[in-house]
């Protein structure tokens, strides 16, 4: 069997959903927590593109993703942070960085490649 390109992104976006998943389990902190759900969320509508199921995809991003975050931030602002989450918060932006960085680029590829390649075609 020959690894072709949608087989690699098969693996490669369920490899991610597994490790996402895994932190978001296994996270003491509720922000890197909901950001690597969100990141399992992406990775999750991604292998539905694969599948040829974009609505189900974008269904899964905005009803899951925006729910998700639009109740982490009520749950942050009716619990009022205070300064050592935020100092913590502000020592771990590299990490939110990196998250976004893939997401964007995860994206990008979704984007560029969902009409060219299928898996079950």
């Amino acid at each position: 069997m020959t690894l072709t390109f949608p087989l690699f992104l098969f693996y490669l976006f369920a490899s991610l959903l597994t490790l996402s998943s895994l932190v978001v389990i296994s996270a003491r902190n509720m922000v890197i927590a909901i950001l690597f759900l969100i990141l399992a969320f992406i990775n999750a509508s991604a292998l539905f593109v694969l599948l040829g199921a974009e609505f189900l995809a974008i269904l899964l991003i905005v009803v899951y993703v925006g729910a998700i975050a639009v109740m982490f931030l009520f749950v942050v602002m009716m619990l009022d942070i205070d300064l050592k989450i935020k100092d913590e918060v502000d020592r771990k932006r590299p990490i939110f960085i990196l998250i976004s960085v893939v997401m964007f680029f995860e994206v990008i590829i979704i984007s560029r490649f969902s009409d060219q390649y299928r898996i079950l075609s």
